[in-house]
């Protein structure tokens, strides 16, 4: 085992986890003993519409200590700030929807959105990106009323920092499209998606 101090244990880490949660367990052993191929960084993002959903309950909950160990780690060395400690917080956070743990998954959300509107001001991408993150898990926590108001807040800040065209203005009207059509309001739906 590597130290917790090494930069390769995160690496090492991260690469074991992108592995398990793409799918690609087989993998592992190849890559045990080579993070070379992660880059050495620290933080690696999953993204959205990535893998999430494809590795068993059992592994992504062994997984959740990997991730806690990486964040207490970078949060140290980096700063609770830093873009990679927040990517990494964000991924504890999908796992943490992923599993329908929302009580755990709104409030670390939160702290992201709230981390990266400190560091990097309201409008910043990032920070519209974790406010529309936030209105997604509080859609699926069922708290429908306050992920509307928070899709509409990210999708005004989306149009002013990127314009109609950018991929985040258009997944945002989407998700914020989805939300109205299940909250009963077609008609509603139907004049956000216009904007695309």
């Amino acid at each position: 085992d590597l130290p917790r101090s090494s930069p390769r244990f995160s690496s090492e880490l991260l690469g074991q986890l992108m592995l398990v949660m793409s799918g690609q367990d087989d993998l592992l052993e190849t890559h045990q003993d080579d993070s070379s191929w992660l880059g050495g960084s620290f933080g690696v993002e999953l993204g959205q519409d990535g893998p999430k959903g494809s590795a068993s309950f059992d592994r992504k909950m062994e997984l959740e200590n990997l991730m806690q160990d990486i964040i207490t780690q970078q949060e140290q060395e980096l700063g609770p700030d830093d873009p990679k400690t927040l990517t990494s917080l964000s991924n504890l956070a999908m796992l943490y929807e992923d599993l329908r743990r929302y009580d755990e998954a709104v409030p670390m959300f939160r702290t992201i959105y709230e981390r990266n509107e400190r560091s990097k001001g309201s409008g910043a991408v990032s920070t519209l990106a974790a406010l529309s993150s936030l209105a997604r898990c509080l859609q699926g926590s069922n708290q429908l009323e306050e992920a509307e108001s928070l899709f509409r807040q990210a999708l005004a800040g989306f149009e002013e920092a990127t314009g109609p065209t950018e991929p985040q203005f258009m997944d945002c009207v989407e998700h914020l499209a989805d939300l109205l059509e299940e909250m009963g309001r077609d008609d509603e739906a139907s004049s956000v998606r216009s904007k695309i």
